[in-house]
Order: structure tokens, then sequence, then C-alpha cells
């Protein structure tokens, strides 16, 4: 998004982007930056953010929960309760079946037929996932922070492959609100960029009280 006057960037050459309306003569934002540098700030902004003190700790703290729960068989418990929902809704969906087969109309139970059929599919993955859990109780538990180490690792794959850098931007959507660009001649490029993520989970919370929320969910790239 343009710092200037808040127009997206758009694609004005193969590889560059730049501001809408300065194309119509309506922003002085004429400052035009390549895909490749741009995702590549973002990119380094981000792996930045990943490693602060502040979110390391709540990944451990997070992942302890986790293996408390297997470990206390919470999870048995869950997965029961799971199960028993998904007979009840399996069955559910059968009656409905059973009905329009002695001549119901189908119509008149479409909606009815559509909601089970997606909490089957929400009761399925999540029986799944469940089941994954318990699998990894049996095996060695790695060190939090070797775990986190590894997922850091696979994300820098996965944004260095050209071939998987379109799945990458498709997450990067979910933690990354806008990425504005303002117009600076001391900057990188000759753009200040400022990325505002969708969560402030991943920064640490500035100190100075007032401006704290103002500034949780923004970082400079």
């Amino acid at each position: 998004m343009c710092g200037c006057c808040g127009a997206p960037h758009i694609i004005v050459s193969r590889t560059g982007y730049c501001c809408r309306e300065s194309r119509k003569k309506a922003c002085n934002n004429t400052v035009a930056i390549s895909r490749k540098r741009i995702e590549s700030r973002v990119f380094a902004a981000l792996r930045s953010a990943f490693l602060s003190p502040e979110l390391i700790a709540r990944f451990e703290e997070s992942l302890d929960v986790e293996r408390k729960k297997v470990a206390d068989g919470s999870l048995d418990g869950e997965l029961c309760c799971f199960r028993t929902a998904l007979k009840k809704a399996e069955a559910g969906r059968a009656n409905i079946l059973a009905a329009i087969a002695e001549g119901a109309p189908y119509a008149a139970f479409k909606g009815k037929a559509d909601t089970l059929a997606a909490e089957i599919t929400a009761l399925n993955d999540r029986i799944s996932s469940i089941e994954t859990q318990l699998a990894s109780q049996a095996l060695p538990q790695e060190d939090a922070r070797g775990v986190y180490q590894r997922v850091l690792q696979e994300m820098d794959q996965l944004l260095a492959d050209p071939d998987l850098v379109d799945e990458a931007n498709s997450y990067l959507k979910m933690l990354v609100d806008r990425v504005t660009l303002t117009p600076d001649e001391n900057a990188q490029h000759g753009l200040e960029a400022v990325m505002e993520l969708s969560s402030d989970a991943l920064l640490p919370m500035p100190q100075d009280g007032e401006n704290a929320q103002a500034h949780a969910c923004k970082v400079f790239c």
C-alpha cells in the first residue's frame, strides 16, 4: 500500500511494483520496487520477529501445554467425545438419506445435510489430529527449542524455493495485513517499508505504555 495516498501498489513491469495513483499522475510516490526486493525485506523482518525471545518463550509454553495434555490423558477424553459426536452426525446423515430414499423431497433436507457433511469433515480432521498427537507420545520428546529451530529452518527453505514462493505467500497473507511503502531517500531502495501484522503474537510488546498498542503489530522492513 502507498504511504502517501493509501492506494495499492500494482505491477508496472514484469517484476516491478509502483503506486497505482502515481500512474495516473494523482500521487507523487513514483518510486518503484521489484517483487524480489520487497519480498526479501519482508521475509527478513519476519525471520527477525520469529526469533524474538518473547515468541520463542510462547512457543515453548504452548508446546509444553500440548505435551501435558497428551501425558495426562485429557486427549483420550477429547478423542472419545469427538468419536461420539461423529457417530451421532453420521447417524443423522444416514437418517436423511433413508428419508430421501423413501421419497422425501431432497430440498427439504438439503440445509441439514450440508451442515452435517461439514460437521463430519471437521470431526474427522480433529480426530485425525488427536490420533497423530497420541501416536507421537511414544516417540522421544525433542527439546522445544530444537523443534522451534527446525520449524524456522523449514520456513526459510519454503521462502527460498522459487517453486514454493506462491505457497509461501499464501501463508504470509495470514500473518501480514499490509505493507506500506513510503518514499524516503535515506531508506533502502528509496522506500521506507512498514509491515503490519494481523496479530501481535510475533512481536514483543513495547514498554512505553501509551504507544504499546499503536506499535505492537508494526515492523519496519
